[in-house]
Protein backbone atom coordinates (compact mmCIF):
# COMPACT_ATOMS: atom_id res chain seq x y z
CA UNK A 1 0.00 0.00 0.00
CA UNK A 2 1.45 3.37 -0.30
CA UNK A 3 2.23 5.05 2.57
CA UNK A 4 2.10 8.89 0.98
CA UNK A 5 0.32 11.40 2.90
CA UNK A 6 1.41 9.47 6.42
CA UNK A 7 2.40 12.65 8.82
CA UNK A 8 3.30 13.18 12.64
CA UNK A 9 0.41 13.15 15.00
CA UNK A 10 -0.77 15.75 17.20
CA UNK A 11 0.22 15.34 20.58
CA UNK A 12 -3.05 14.53 22.82
CA UNK A 13 -0.93 16.75 26.19
CA UNK A 14 -2.18 20.05 25.70
CA UNK A 15 -4.31 21.50 27.58
CA UNK A 16 -8.03 20.15 27.84
CA UNK A 17 -9.93 24.00 27.03
CA UNK A 18 -8.55 23.93 23.71
CA UNK A 19 -10.61 20.67 22.92
CA UNK A 20 -14.24 22.07 23.75
CA UNK A 21 -16.64 23.36 21.79
CA UNK A 22 -15.09 26.57 19.85
CA UNK A 23 -18.59 27.82 19.63
CA UNK A 24 -19.36 28.69 23.06
CA UNK A 25 -15.82 30.63 23.50
CA UNK A 26 -15.75 32.79 26.56
CA UNK A 27 -13.70 35.99 26.87
CA UNK A 28 -11.91 36.61 29.76
CA UNK A 29 -13.70 40.43 30.23
CA UNK A 30 -16.63 37.95 30.69
CA UNK A 31 -18.40 37.94 33.87
CA UNK A 32 -17.18 35.06 36.38
CA UNK A 33 -21.16 33.87 36.60
CA UNK A 34 -21.19 33.75 32.85
CA UNK A 35 -17.32 32.02 32.64
CA UNK A 36 -18.45 29.36 35.43
CA UNK A 37 -21.85 28.47 33.26
CA UNK A 38 -19.85 28.21 30.19
CA UNK A 39 -17.41 25.75 32.08
CA UNK A 40 -20.16 23.85 33.52
CA UNK A 41 -21.95 23.59 29.71
CA UNK A 42 -18.59 22.27 28.05
CA UNK A 43 -16.60 20.52 30.46
CA UNK A 44 -19.30 19.36 33.28
CA UNK A 45 -19.32 20.25 36.95
CA UNK A 46 -16.13 19.40 37.99
CA UNK A 47 -14.76 21.63 34.58
CA UNK A 48 -16.98 24.85 36.60
CA UNK A 49 -15.15 23.44 40.04
CA UNK A 50 -11.75 24.37 38.05
CA UNK A 51 -12.98 27.18 36.61
CA UNK A 52 -13.27 28.76 39.74
CA UNK A 53 -10.38 27.51 41.62
CA UNK A 54 -8.30 29.94 38.76
CA UNK A 55 -10.70 33.02 39.22
CA UNK A 56 -10.59 32.70 42.97
CA UNK A 57 -9.80 36.35 43.60
CA UNK A 58 -13.13 37.33 41.54
CA UNK A 59 -15.46 34.93 43.22
CA UNK A 60 -17.29 35.34 46.80
CA UNK A 61 -15.59 33.45 49.99
CA UNK A 62 -18.43 31.32 50.71
CA UNK A 63 -18.09 30.14 47.03
CA UNK A 64 -14.15 29.85 47.00
CA UNK A 65 -15.03 27.61 50.92
CA UNK A 66 -17.33 25.42 48.59
CA UNK A 67 -15.28 25.03 45.91
CA UNK A 68 -12.15 24.16 47.71
CA UNK A 69 -14.04 21.47 49.98
CA UNK A 70 -15.85 20.02 46.69
CA UNK A 71 -12.17 19.61 44.98
CA UNK A 72 -10.34 18.16 48.03
CA UNK A 73 -13.32 15.54 48.38
CA UNK A 74 -13.17 14.99 44.72
CA UNK A 75 -9.17 14.68 45.07
CA UNK A 76 -9.25 12.03 47.68
CA UNK A 77 -12.17 10.01 45.98
CA UNK A 78 -10.27 10.20 42.21
CA UNK A 79 -6.88 9.01 44.39
CA UNK A 80 -8.92 6.27 46.04
CA UNK A 81 -10.23 4.99 42.58
CA UNK A 82 -6.45 5.76 41.13
CA UNK A 83 -5.16 3.19 43.54
CA UNK A 84 -7.61 -0.10 42.79
CA UNK A 85 -7.45 0.81 39.16
CA UNK A 86 -3.96 2.12 38.40
CA UNK A 87 -4.72 2.93 34.44
CA UNK A 88 -6.91 5.34 35.34
CA UNK A 89 -3.68 7.67 36.28
CA UNK A 90 -2.32 7.31 32.79
CA UNK A 91 -3.01 10.09 30.52
CA UNK A 92 -4.86 9.94 27.55
CA UNK A 93 -2.28 8.97 24.94
CA UNK A 94 -0.69 6.71 27.51
CA UNK A 95 -4.27 5.04 28.18
CA UNK A 96 -5.03 4.61 24.33
CA UNK A 97 -1.63 2.96 23.59
CA UNK A 98 -1.68 0.59 26.76
CA UNK A 99 -5.51 -0.84 25.16
CA UNK A 100 -5.36 -0.18 21.45
CA UNK A 101 -5.12 -3.66 19.38
CA UNK A 102 -2.32 -1.69 17.21
CA UNK A 103 0.98 -3.07 18.68
CA UNK A 104 2.89 0.10 19.06
CA UNK A 105 0.16 2.63 18.35
CA UNK A 106 2.20 5.83 19.36
CA UNK A 107 5.08 5.48 16.63
CA UNK A 108 2.80 3.10 14.01
CA UNK A 109 1.90 4.73 10.56
CA UNK A 110 -1.34 2.75 10.98
CA UNK A 111 -3.75 3.34 13.76
CA UNK A 112 -6.49 1.31 12.37
CA UNK A 113 -7.81 -0.85 9.91
CA UNK A 114 -11.30 -2.33 9.17
CA UNK A 115 -12.74 -4.88 6.04
CA UNK A 116 -15.82 -4.53 4.84
CA UNK A 117 -18.41 -7.25 6.17
CA UNK A 118 -19.69 -7.98 2.75
CA UNK A 119 -18.30 -6.15 -0.33
CA UNK A 120 -14.28 -6.48 -0.99
CA UNK A 121 -13.50 -2.71 0.53
CA UNK A 122 -11.37 -1.68 3.53
CA UNK A 123 -10.24 1.94 5.39
CA UNK A 124 -7.55 2.35 7.05
CA UNK A 125 -6.83 5.00 9.35
CA UNK A 126 -3.21 6.94 9.36
CA UNK A 127 -0.97 8.80 12.02
CA UNK A 128 -2.35 11.94 10.92
CA UNK A 129 -5.97 10.67 12.06
CA UNK A 130 -7.21 10.95 7.72
CA UNK A 131 -8.83 7.76 6.87
CA UNK A 132 -8.57 6.40 3.38
CA UNK A 133 -11.23 4.24 2.19
CA UNK A 134 -9.61 1.39 -0.76
CA UNK A 135 -12.32 -0.42 -3.08
CA UNK A 136 -11.20 -3.21 -4.70
CA UNK A 137 -11.15 -2.58 -8.76
CA UNK A 138 -11.47 1.28 -8.16
CA UNK A 139 -9.03 3.88 -8.66
CA UNK A 140 -11.59 6.26 -6.09
CA UNK A 141 -10.01 6.41 -2.73
CA UNK A 142 -12.53 8.54 -0.09
CA UNK A 143 -10.47 10.73 2.26
CA UNK A 144 -12.58 10.82 5.59
CA UNK A 145 -11.06 13.42 7.87
CA UNK A 146 -12.69 16.01 10.72
CA UNK A 147 -11.14 18.50 12.68
CA UNK A 148 -12.32 16.93 16.06
CA UNK A 149 -11.36 13.53 14.68
CA UNK A 150 -8.20 12.82 16.64
CA UNK A 151 -6.08 9.93 17.44
CA UNK A 152 -7.88 7.14 15.88
CA UNK A 153 -7.94 3.81 18.06
CA UNK A 154 -10.38 1.53 16.08
CA UNK A 155 -12.79 1.39 12.41
CA UNK A 156 -15.71 -1.25 12.16
CA UNK A 157 -18.16 -1.03 9.00
CA UNK A 158 -22.12 -1.33 9.68
CA UNK A 159 -23.05 -4.77 8.42
CA UNK A 160 -25.78 -5.00 5.58
CA UNK A 161 -25.01 -1.48 4.87
CA UNK A 162 -22.75 -0.83 1.85
CA UNK A 163 -21.74 2.46 3.20
CA UNK A 164 -21.97 3.63 6.99
CA UNK A 165 -18.17 3.73 8.91
CA UNK A 166 -17.67 3.91 12.73
CA UNK A 167 -14.53 5.51 13.77
CA UNK A 168 -13.33 5.20 17.35
CA UNK A 169 -11.21 7.85 18.42
CA UNK A 170 -10.34 10.53 21.42
CA UNK A 171 -13.34 12.65 21.68
CA UNK A 172 -15.95 10.04 20.99
CA UNK A 173 -17.79 8.03 17.79
CA UNK A 174 -17.67 9.37 13.77
CA UNK A 175 -20.44 7.81 11.80
CA UNK A 176 -19.11 8.62 8.21
CA UNK A 177 -21.27 7.74 4.75
CA UNK A 178 -19.09 6.45 1.98
CA UNK A 179 -21.27 6.78 -0.78
CA UNK A 180 -19.92 4.18 -3.22
CA UNK A 181 -21.24 5.62 -5.98
CA UNK A 182 -20.13 9.13 -5.42
CA UNK A 183 -16.62 9.99 -7.00
CA UNK A 184 -16.45 12.44 -4.30
CA UNK A 185 -12.93 11.92 -2.55
CA UNK A 186 -13.13 14.27 0.20
CA UNK A 187 -15.66 14.12 2.02
CA UNK A 188 -17.74 17.04 4.26
CA UNK A 189 -19.61 17.72 7.04
CA UNK A 190 -22.78 16.50 5.76
CA UNK A 191 -21.34 12.72 5.33
CA UNK A 192 -20.42 12.47 9.19
CA UNK A 193 -22.07 12.99 12.84
CA UNK A 194 -20.66 12.91 16.14
CA UNK A 195 -21.61 10.69 18.83
CA UNK A 196 -20.59 11.32 22.29
CA UNK A 197 -21.30 11.22 25.65
CA UNK A 198 -19.68 13.11 29.08
CA UNK A 199 -16.83 10.66 29.72
CA UNK A 200 -16.81 8.23 27.55
CA UNK A 201 -13.67 9.08 26.38
CA UNK A 202 -11.09 8.01 24.68
CA UNK A 203 -13.25 4.92 22.76
CA UNK A 204 -10.78 2.72 21.93
CA UNK A 205 -12.99 -0.59 21.51
CA UNK A 206 -16.43 -0.27 19.31
CA UNK A 207 -18.74 -3.37 18.33
CA UNK A 208 -22.05 -3.24 15.91
CA UNK A 209 -24.36 -6.37 16.03
CA UNK A 210 -24.41 -8.44 13.18
CA UNK A 211 -27.60 -6.91 11.86
CA UNK A 212 -26.46 -3.13 12.26
CA UNK A 213 -29.45 -2.34 14.09
CA UNK A 214 -26.99 -1.27 17.70
CA UNK A 215 -23.21 -0.40 18.03
CA UNK A 216 -21.94 -0.73 20.95
CA UNK A 217 -18.42 0.99 22.91
CA UNK A 218 -16.42 1.19 25.46
CA UNK A 219 -13.65 3.50 26.69
CA UNK A 220 -10.91 2.05 29.39
CA UNK A 221 -11.58 5.69 31.51
CA UNK A 222 -15.53 4.59 31.91
CA UNK A 223 -17.40 2.01 33.33
CA UNK A 224 -20.19 2.03 31.31
CA UNK A 225 -20.52 0.36 28.00
CA UNK A 226 -22.96 2.48 25.59
CA UNK A 227 -25.44 0.74 23.48
CA UNK A 228 -26.13 3.16 20.81
CA UNK A 229 -29.09 3.82 18.18
CA UNK A 230 -27.59 5.22 15.56
CA UNK A 231 -30.37 5.91 13.58
CA UNK A 232 -31.60 8.02 16.67
CA UNK A 233 -27.99 9.21 17.31
CA UNK A 234 -29.44 7.88 20.90
CA UNK A 235 -27.16 5.78 23.85
CA UNK A 236 -27.97 3.53 26.56
CA UNK A 237 -25.52 3.21 29.18
CA UNK A 238 -25.07 -0.22 30.71
CA UNK A 239 -23.52 0.29 34.15
CA UNK A 240 -20.91 -2.42 35.58
CA UNK A 241 -18.47 -1.82 38.05
CA UNK A 242 -14.71 -2.69 36.67
CA UNK A 243 -12.99 0.45 36.34
CA UNK A 244 -13.53 0.77 32.49
CA UNK A 245 -13.94 -1.52 29.37
CA UNK A 246 -11.40 -2.37 26.82
CA UNK A 247 -12.63 -4.45 24.43
CA UNK A 248 -15.88 -5.32 23.03
CA UNK A 249 -16.99 -8.01 20.41
CA UNK A 250 -20.21 -8.87 19.32
CA UNK A 251 -20.66 -12.79 18.55
CA UNK A 252 -21.99 -13.93 14.78
CA UNK A 253 -25.31 -15.29 15.81
CA UNK A 254 -26.12 -11.82 18.06
CA UNK A 255 -26.78 -13.74 21.21
CA UNK A 256 -23.79 -12.97 23.16
CA UNK A 257 -22.00 -9.81 23.73
CA UNK A 258 -17.74 -10.30 24.87
CA UNK A 259 -17.08 -7.17 27.12
CA UNK A 260 -13.95 -7.00 28.55
CA UNK A 261 -12.40 -4.65 31.45
CA UNK A 262 -9.15 -3.49 32.06
CA UNK A 263 -8.70 -5.43 35.41
CA UNK A 264 -8.77 -9.46 35.14
CA UNK A 265 -11.90 -9.73 34.03
CA UNK A 266 -14.42 -9.53 31.58
CA UNK A 267 -18.35 -10.00 31.04
CA UNK A 268 -20.26 -12.63 28.78
CA UNK A 269 -24.06 -10.23 27.82
CA UNK A 270 -27.00 -12.20 26.62
CA UNK A 271 -28.49 -9.57 24.13
CA UNK A 272 -31.81 -10.32 24.03
CA UNK A 273 -32.27 -10.01 28.27
CA UNK A 274 -29.06 -8.02 28.81
CA UNK A 275 -28.45 -10.01 31.33
CA UNK A 276 -24.68 -11.11 31.86
CA UNK A 277 -22.20 -13.37 33.52
CA UNK A 278 -18.73 -12.43 35.00
CA UNK A 279 -15.72 -14.65 34.88
CA UNK A 280 -12.32 -12.96 36.97
CA UNK A 281 -9.85 -14.15 37.97
CA UNK A 282 -7.81 -14.06 35.24
CA UNK A 283 -3.76 -14.48 35.21
CA UNK A 284 -4.01 -10.65 33.33
CA UNK A 285 -6.31 -8.53 31.53
CA UNK A 286 -7.78 -10.28 27.90
CA UNK A 287 -5.19 -8.70 25.57
CA UNK A 288 -7.78 -10.02 22.35
CA UNK A 289 -10.62 -12.41 21.60
CA UNK A 290 -12.83 -13.70 18.71
CA UNK A 291 -15.86 -15.47 18.21
CA UNK A 292 -16.30 -18.63 15.79
CA UNK A 293 -18.16 -18.12 12.91
CA UNK A 294 -21.42 -19.93 14.87
CA UNK A 295 -21.01 -18.08 17.86
CA UNK A 296 -20.69 -21.08 19.53
CA UNK A 297 -16.91 -20.38 20.86
CA UNK A 298 -15.22 -17.44 22.01
CA UNK A 299 -11.14 -17.80 22.18
CA UNK A 300 -9.51 -15.49 24.67
CA UNK A 301 -6.36 -14.64 24.88
CA UNK A 302 -4.55 -12.76 28.72
CA UNK A 303 -1.57 -10.79 29.88
CA UNK A 304 0.50 -12.55 32.12
CA UNK A 305 0.14 -16.11 30.26
CA UNK A 306 1.30 -17.80 26.79
CA UNK A 307 -1.76 -19.61 26.29
CA UNK A 308 -4.88 -19.71 24.68
CA UNK A 309 -8.17 -20.00 26.15
CA UNK A 310 -11.59 -21.16 24.46
CA UNK A 311 -15.71 -20.56 26.60
CA UNK A 312 -18.13 -22.96 25.00
CA UNK A 313 -21.33 -22.29 24.83
CA UNK A 314 -24.21 -24.73 24.72
CA UNK A 315 -26.93 -24.08 21.99
CA UNK A 316 -29.73 -21.71 22.46
CA UNK A 317 -33.49 -23.52 22.17
CA UNK A 318 -36.52 -21.75 22.91
CA UNK A 319 -37.37 -22.69 26.56
CA UNK A 320 -33.42 -23.74 27.62
CA UNK A 321 -32.62 -21.32 30.46
CA UNK A 322 -31.24 -22.13 34.34
CA UNK A 323 -33.30 -21.84 37.43
CA UNK A 324 -32.47 -18.52 37.27
CA UNK A 325 -34.19 -17.38 34.05
CA UNK A 326 -30.76 -16.88 32.44
CA UNK A 327 -30.12 -17.92 29.19
CA UNK A 328 -27.72 -21.34 29.43
CA UNK A 329 -24.28 -20.48 28.45
CA UNK A 330 -20.44 -21.52 28.72
CA UNK A 331 -19.56 -23.28 32.34
CA UNK A 332 -15.68 -23.59 31.68
CA UNK A 333 -12.95 -21.81 30.32
CA UNK A 334 -10.82 -24.44 28.66
CA UNK A 335 -7.15 -23.81 27.90
CA UNK A 336 -7.22 -24.38 24.22
CA UNK A 337 -3.16 -24.05 23.47
CA UNK A 338 -0.08 -23.62 24.94
CA UNK A 339 1.74 -20.75 23.38
CA UNK A 340 5.01 -20.93 25.08
CA UNK A 341 8.13 -19.50 23.11
CA UNK A 342 9.93 -21.62 21.20
CA UNK A 343 13.34 -21.04 19.30
CA UNK A 344 13.68 -22.10 15.17
CA UNK A 345 17.04 -22.54 13.83
CA UNK A 346 17.50 -21.82 10.13
CA UNK A 347 21.16 -21.91 9.51
CA UNK A 348 22.73 -19.04 11.47
CA UNK A 349 19.17 -17.13 11.49
CA UNK A 350 17.52 -18.29 14.90
CA UNK A 351 14.05 -16.39 15.63
CA UNK A 352 12.03 -17.04 18.76
CA UNK A 353 7.74 -17.45 18.31
CA UNK A 354 5.42 -17.82 21.02
CA UNK A 355 5.01 -16.21 24.53
CA UNK A 356 2.13 -13.42 25.28
CA UNK A 357 -0.67 -12.87 22.72
CA UNK A 358 -0.82 -9.11 21.37
CA UNK A 359 -3.45 -9.69 19.00
CA UNK A 360 -4.92 -12.05 17.34
CA UNK A 361 -7.67 -12.37 14.44
CA UNK A 362 -9.69 -15.81 12.95
CA UNK A 363 -10.92 -16.03 9.44
CA UNK A 364 -14.65 -16.17 8.49
CA UNK A 365 -14.97 -19.46 8.23
CA UNK A 366 -12.78 -20.23 11.67
CA UNK A 367 -10.14 -22.15 9.93
CA UNK A 368 -7.32 -19.99 10.26
CA UNK A 369 -6.26 -18.25 13.03
CA UNK A 370 -3.20 -15.19 13.12
CA UNK A 371 -1.73 -14.25 16.18
CA UNK A 372 0.92 -11.85 16.78
CA UNK A 373 3.31 -12.12 20.15
CA UNK A 374 4.92 -9.91 22.11
CA UNK A 375 8.49 -10.29 23.51
CA UNK A 376 9.78 -9.86 26.85
CA UNK A 377 10.40 -5.87 26.60
CA UNK A 378 5.97 -5.97 25.32
CA UNK A 379 6.68 -5.28 21.51
CA UNK A 380 5.43 -7.33 19.04
CA UNK A 381 7.74 -9.98 17.94
CA UNK A 382 9.02 -9.91 13.90
CA UNK A 383 6.62 -12.92 12.66
CA UNK A 384 2.94 -13.41 13.06
CA UNK A 385 2.40 -16.84 13.35
CA UNK A 386 -0.36 -18.50 11.43
CA UNK A 387 -3.05 -21.48 12.92
CA UNK A 388 -4.95 -24.26 11.57
CA UNK A 389 -8.12 -24.65 14.01
CA UNK A 390 -10.81 -26.73 13.81
CA UNK A 391 -14.11 -26.83 15.71
CA UNK A 392 -15.86 -30.09 15.16
CA UNK A 393 -15.92 -32.78 17.08
CA UNK A 394 -13.86 -30.95 19.43
CA UNK A 395 -11.97 -27.51 19.09
CA UNK A 396 -8.51 -27.72 17.77
CA UNK A 397 -5.87 -25.26 17.27
CA UNK A 398 -2.79 -26.80 15.15
CA UNK A 399 0.37 -24.25 14.12
CA UNK A 400 0.70 -23.84 10.55
CA UNK A 401 3.38 -21.61 9.25
CA UNK A 402 4.66 -18.33 9.68
CA UNK A 403 4.54 -14.84 7.59
CA UNK A 404 7.46 -12.33 8.01
CA UNK A 405 6.88 -9.02 6.70
CA UNK A 406 9.54 -6.42 5.05
CA UNK A 407 13.10 -5.90 7.28
CA UNK A 408 13.38 -4.49 9.91
CA UNK A 409 9.45 -3.81 10.66
CA UNK A 410 7.27 -6.21 13.19
CA UNK A 411 3.38 -6.70 12.53
CA UNK A 412 1.41 -3.88 13.83
CA UNK A 413 -2.31 -5.52 13.50
CA UNK A 414 -3.71 -8.44 11.42
CA UNK A 415 -7.00 -8.97 10.28
CA UNK A 416 -9.28 -11.02 7.69
CA UNK A 417 -10.85 -10.11 4.61
CA UNK A 418 -14.63 -11.03 5.27
CA UNK A 419 -15.95 -11.95 1.86
CA UNK A 420 -12.82 -13.92 0.39
CA UNK A 421 -14.29 -17.46 -1.49
CA UNK A 422 -10.83 -19.20 -1.86
CA UNK A 423 -9.89 -19.97 1.52
CA UNK A 424 -8.84 -17.05 3.93
CA UNK A 425 -7.04 -13.35 2.79
CA UNK A 426 -4.39 -12.54 5.66
CA UNK A 427 -3.99 -8.61 6.14
CA UNK A 428 -1.12 -7.65 7.90
CA UNK A 429 -0.01 -4.03 8.54
CA UNK A 430 3.52 -3.30 9.62
CA UNK A 431 5.70 -0.90 11.20
CA UNK A 432 7.24 1.28 8.46
CA UNK A 433 3.59 1.69 6.70
CA UNK A 434 3.21 -1.10 4.53
CA UNK A 435 0.35 -3.48 4.50
CA UNK A 436 0.70 -6.99 2.57
CA UNK A 437 -2.18 -9.29 1.82
CA UNK A 438 -1.28 -12.96 2.12
CA UNK A 439 -4.25 -15.63 0.66
CA UNK A 440 -4.39 -19.07 2.30
CA UNK A 441 -5.67 -20.77 -0.16
CA UNK A 442 -7.61 -24.03 1.22
CA UNK A 443 -10.58 -26.30 0.92
CA UNK A 444 -13.03 -25.35 3.39
CA UNK A 445 -14.19 -28.56 5.35
CA UNK A 446 -17.75 -27.16 5.01
CA UNK A 447 -17.48 -27.31 1.16
CA UNK A 448 -18.43 -30.52 -0.46
CA UNK A 449 -16.61 -29.86 -3.79
CA UNK A 450 -12.79 -28.99 -4.20
CA UNK A 451 -12.06 -24.85 -4.85
CA UNK A 452 -10.18 -24.19 -8.11
CA UNK A 453 -7.49 -21.67 -7.53
CA UNK A 454 -6.26 -19.23 -10.03
CA UNK A 455 -3.84 -16.61 -10.26
CA UNK A 456 -2.42 -14.34 -13.06
CA UNK A 457 0.42 -11.81 -12.73
CA UNK A 458 -0.26 -11.93 -9.03
CA UNK A 459 -4.09 -10.44 -9.27
CA UNK A 460 -6.75 -12.93 -7.79
CA UNK A 461 -9.82 -13.74 -9.36
CA UNK A 462 -11.58 -11.67 -6.72
CA UNK A 463 -9.69 -8.72 -7.40
CA UNK A 464 -6.86 -9.32 -4.53
CA UNK A 465 -3.53 -7.57 -5.38
CA UNK A 466 -0.69 -9.28 -3.81
CA UNK A 467 2.33 -7.34 -2.40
Amino acid sequence: MDKEGVKTARSLSKSADEDWNPFLACSEETNLWKRLFHALTSRGFMGMVQELKKNRDEAPQWLTFLGNGVDSISGFCGSLYGKAFPHLNLSREEMITAFSSISHWPSSPIRAFGWHPHISKFAIAWQDDHIKVYTLKSNIVPLLKHRQQQAVTCLAWRPLSASVLAVGCNTGIFIWTVDPTSPVTRLGSSSVRHLSQPCHNPVTSISWSPNGQLLVSGSPADSTMMVWDVNMETATPLYRAGGGISLTCWSPDERKLFVATPGSMFRIWEAQTWTCEKWSNLAGRCKSACWSPDGSIILFAVAEEPALYSLKFISHFAGDTDVHGSAIGAQMAVKAANLSPHCFNNGDDSVTVGGVVKSMAWDPLGERLAVIFEDDDGKAQEIVAIFKTRLKPTFEVIPSGFVRGPPDSFPELVAFQQNFSKGALLTVGWSDGSITFVPLLFTSSKDTHPVSHHAQNGVFTNGTRIN
